[in-house]
């Protein structure tokens, strides 16, 4: 998440943006390009001076061994946040979530008999935020997508490693591990989606109440039983879909269906009225379960297959073409775009976009969309 007391200081850069090609009213930088023996791997997240974090698989060319890798980059040469030779872990779980420090949060799968571990990193030594174990105290597995504010806290969910299997919302910085919520301890039936965690210490997520109830919340630092309902199943929409994001003003975006399954629409709110973004009554099929995501001027970016049912793209509207950031068809550097992948932390408060495409070539990269105006 975005912290609030540098907004300015973050507009008022002059970052050197490089513009390998112009669609639209973006430019593009090229942050890191796949070829035979670098996969890039999910969807990438950006802080807001256009650092990028993102996973990927290295193959070694002559042995064919794999290496598991988390990268930081802004446009130059890549910072390695963890691999396999140089951190204890054997691969990357999920998508990664990046503070305006440049730190890096992940799930991971740890070396030795341990299943999982959630770590957060800036290049150096990483920090254990949490571990789950086969046996023993506390955990037993993690959702894969977790969520890093500017203060290094990571929210994440997962499994209890007791008799009752309980599930729940956990946040660490790397000492004691505070319990949010859990299934036997709250009005929730934990669901274990992906939460968003803001710099206040809001935490926004997707759940089920014991009294079957579907809905977007919003948690504040009291814990269990300060929640504040976005948007739930009484009031039209029947599901929730995809990873919610949270802003430092308490506003959340998300994806949900209407009463009859019949469409989509992605959302804002903070209790109250919702504002809709877009949905897919028009030109958008569908939209990414890896979630909306919103900056803190409450501006939204998502991605969205289109009723050709051959295209897709990154928009901030609902015009695909007027809203368009990047869409199949579109070129970077004379390359024709194929498709495209972001989620949740596809945006920052200068209106960048970062997003993983692949293009009609065969090959990959992960650029960053930078607004021209």
């Amino acid at each position: 998440m975005r912290l609030a007391v540098i907004f300015a200081a973050t507009l008022a850069m002059s970052m050197a943006v490089t513009a390998n090609t112009f669609a639209a009213d973006y430019s593009y930088t090229t942050i890191a390009s796949g070829n035979d023996t670098l996969f890039l791997d999910g969807c990438p997240a950006i802080n807001n001076f256009g650092a990028v974090a993102f996973s990927a698989v290295e193959t070694d060319p002559e042995t064919f061994d794999e290496q598991d890798k988390m990268l930081r980059g802004s446009g130059g040469a890549l910072t390695t946040i963890a691999d396999e030779t140089n951190h204890p872990i054997t691969s990357v779980i999920g998508n990664p979530s990046i503070n305006d420090l440049g730190a890096v949060a992940f799930d991971a799968n740890p070396t030795g008999t341990d299943s999982e571990v959630i770590v957060r990193g800036s290049g150096g030594p990483l920090t254990e935020i949490a571990r789950a174990r086969s046996t023993g105290p506390r955990f037993d597995s993690f959702t894969a997508d977790v969520s890093l504010n500017n203060f290094g806290r990571v929210a994440f969910t997962g499994e209890l490693n007791d008799a009752l299997s309980d599930q729940g919302l956990f946040e660490g910085s790397g000492g004691a591990v505070a319990t949010r919520y859990t299934r036997e301890t709250s009005q929730f039936d934990g669901s274990i989606a992906a939460p968003s965690l803001n710099d206040l210490g809001q935490v926004a997520f997707e759940e089920r109440t014991d009294s079957d109830v579907n809905g977007i919340f919003r948690q504040n630092p009291g814990g269990s039983g300060s929640e504040t309902t976005i948007a739930d199943s009484t009031g039209g929409l029947s599901f929730f879909d995809g990873d919610v994001s949270l802003n430092n003003l308490g506003r959340a975006a998300f994806i949900a269906f209407d009463d009859d399954f019949t469409g989509q629409a992605i959302y804002t709110g903070r209790g109250g009225a919702l504002t809709e973004v877009a949905n897919t009554a028009g030109e958008y099929e569908s939209f990414n379960s890896g979630g909306a995501s919103l900056d803190d001027l409450g501006r939204v970016a998502f991605q969205a297959g289109l009723d050709d049912f051959s295209s897709s793209g990154v928009f901030t509207g609902p015009n695909s073409v007027r809203d368009a950031v990047i869409r199949t068809g579109d070129r970077i550097r004379g390359k024709r775009v194929q498709e495209v992948t972001a989620c949740r932390e596809m945006l920052n408060v200068r209106g960048q976009i970062a997003a993983r495409v692949f293009y009609l070539d065969g090959t990959s990269a992960i650029i960053r969309a930078t607004p021209r105006r």
